[in-house]
């Protein structure tokens, strides 16, 4: 390579053919008084090998395992902190029970039943101890003329409490 006014000029070299064979040539570079180290290891049956007798002990008391994983089946390591709310099975859990109209009560000696309309029209005939609404709620009296059920709600501190929310029955204009 030549340097020419600060621009790196390349001699040029002939292009190689496809048949044409190239030989490698490297540089010797010769240094006296350098020999290559072995290390000789020694195979004396009959030398001693010192170990040390000291354990090292590892206390897992309060860890947390580095190797768990964070996401097994579905749920996670901190499901103690946070439960995992249930998954709707039901069309009436998955509505919201403003969204919910008390129709009718039917009374039998078996126990009360209440007829629940939703938003579309749709009618569902409820009994109690039902799952219904998004919030985990759970019919627990129906009564003659409304339906008691009471719901999880969580409080701005995080804690869940239960609520108890009254469906009444729709009376027919004219009657007070």
């Amino acid at each position: 390579m030549t340097v020419i006014s600060k621009k790196i000029v390349t001699p040029e070299k002939p292009p190689i053919k496809n048949d044409q064979k190239i030989e490698l040539s490297t540089p010797e570079i010769k240094k006296e008084g350098l020999k290559p180290k072995t290390d000789k290891i020694s195979t004396d049956p009959d030398q001693k090998i010192e170990l040390s007798e000291t354990t090292v002990t590892y206390k897992v008391e309060g860890k947390i395992d580095p190797f768990a994983s964070i996401f097994r089946d579905g749920s996670s390591v901190f499901a103690d902190q946070n439960e995992k709310k249930l998954i709707p099975l039901t069309p009436i859990e998955k509505v919201d029970l403003s969204q919910l109209k008390l129709v009718g009560i039917i009374r039998a000696p078996s126990g009360n039943k209440a007829l629940v309309e939703d938003a579309s029209g749709k009618g569902f005939v409820i009994k109690k101890g039902a799952r219904i609404g998004i919030n985990s709620g759970r019919v627990i009296k129906i009564l003659k003329d409304s339906m008691v059920v009471e719901e999880e709600a969580e409080s701005i501190s995080g804690k869940k409490t239960l609520v108890q929310r009254e469906l009444k029955l729709q009376k027919p204009p004219g009657e007070e």
